[in-house]
């Protein structure tokens, strides 16, 4: 396996042993009459895994949240409908980082709107239970 030195969201979210779940969301759009593929990556994690922080000017962004490493800041939001859940959207090193680690994970729910990955050594349907 190739050597990844760049620090992203996953390897730090590994390192912190932070539980989370990647989401691959399948995407179908029809436009003229043709239909056309993609995929959405997207990290999920338990709100408690996140920190709050007011901005500069001491307002608190609802819905929210950060996780913070020494060069970066990931910003986590709410989907709607969720009391305690975030997601980050990945970027394309993130997703190629995924890819190349993927026998780390186990695939959880898959269906006709995606599939949801978690690691095999850290579930995180059994973290949120846990919590509950």
């Amino acid at each position: 396996m190739e050597q990844i030195t760049e620090k992203n969201i996953i390897k730090q979210l590994i390192d912190d042993k932070t539980p989370f779940a990647v989401c691959v969301g399948l995407i179908n759009p029809t436009f003229d009459n043709h239909s056309y593929f993609s995929s959405d990556y997207f990290i999920i994690i338990h709100k408690s895994d996140l920190e709050f922080k007011t901005n500069k000017e001491g307002e608190f962004k609802i819905g929210t949240g950060y996780i913070y490493t020494d060069e970066h800041k990931y910003l986590f939001a709410k989907p709607k409908g969720r009391s305690n859940i975030y997601e980050h959207t990945m970027s394309e090193f993130d997703i190629d980082y995924f890819k190349t680690i993927n026998d780390s994970f186990i695939k959880v729910q898959h269906n006709e709107d995606g599939r949801v990955y978690e690691l095999k050594n850290n579930s995180f349907k059994t973290y949120v239970k846990s919590i509950k």
